[in-house]
């Protein structure tokens, strides 16, 4: 994969667990690692949640090709942070991964 596609830097964070003082288990998140990516098709919607219209915004990332990412981690990008719905590898070149992805709100 040509380095001059992956234009811009993202973060991968992976959730971990943890116990607080009184032994409940906690969710948090820590970073996996920084990547070069290309952020690409991003798109929106409107759906209604709860009698309240919703908006949804749905980007792809492409990143170089790493089995080692999965649909439990999150990405931040410029500051926004998203959901990973689904990840797609490039099993025949192995060159890239693509990440579907729906921003948190």
């Amino acid at each position: 994969m040509r380095a001059g596609l992956l234009r811009t830097r993202i973060t991968v964070m992976q959730p971990i667990s943890g116990k607080d003082v009184n032994g409940a288990v906690t969710q948090d998140w820590a970073e996996f690692g920084r990547l070069w990516a290309d952020v690409r098709n991003k798109s929106g919607l409107e759906t209604i949640k709860a009698d309240k219209v919703t908006g949804i915004v749905r980007v792809s990332i492409r990143v170089r090709y790493n089995t080692k990412l999965n649909n439990a981690m999150r990405v931040i990008v410029n500051n926004v942070i998203y959901n990973i719905k689904a990840v797609m590898h490039d099993v025949n070149s192995r060159e890239y991964t693509d990440l579907i992805c729906e921003a948190v709100t």
